[in-house]
């Protein structure tokens, strides 16, 4: 999905490695070293997320898996991926950083936005979830992440 240089999109996400690895029996023979890597692109819709975050200036930080679930959502798998920004220059005095997870079901996304709070909130953390359908991939969301975080934010 993405790397430092361009806000989590277009390139391999640092820190993620995917692979499969394969065990062959040829003639009696087990071949264990072949691993192929294995590309993972976002949906749209996730691609429309991860631009509005750089748009707003968020910058990527590093992504990896989590063993686990996040309570309220559809999840469905025993692991989910975390992709971490600093925060934006005009959020960082209520924010240091945001963990945005994508749960994607058939007909929508879950964005689950993780706020690492700092200043007037005492610190802690505020985790949001917002519901975006797949159609919402063939718009600019800019807008609505900027209403999203300024609303957990409290601009």
């Amino acid at each position: 999905m993405g790397d430092a240089a361009d806000g989590g999109r277009g390139h391999h996400l640092a820190g993620m490695v995917l692979g499969v690895r394969t065990d062959v029996d040829i003639a009696g023979q087990l071949d264990r070293g072949d691993t192929d890597p294995l590309e993972v692109r976002p949906l749209p819709v996730q691609e429309r997320v991860l631009e509005a975050l750089a748009a707003l200036g968020f910058h990527f930080h590093r992504a990896d898996l989590e063993a686990g679930r996040i309570r309220g959502t559809g999840q469905t798998l025993p692991f989910y991926q975390e992709i971490e920004y600093k925060a934006a220059a005009q959020f960082a005095r209520r924010c240091s950083e945001v963990e945005l997870s994508f749960v994607t079901g058939p007909d929508r996304v879950e964005v689950v936005l993780e706020f690492d709070k700092r200043g007037v909130f005492h610190g802690g953390d505020s985790v949001r979830t917002f519901v975006l359908d797949h159609g919402a991939g063939q718009h600019d969301l800019t807008g609505t992440v900027d209403g999203w975080v300024r609303g957990v934010l409290g601009h």
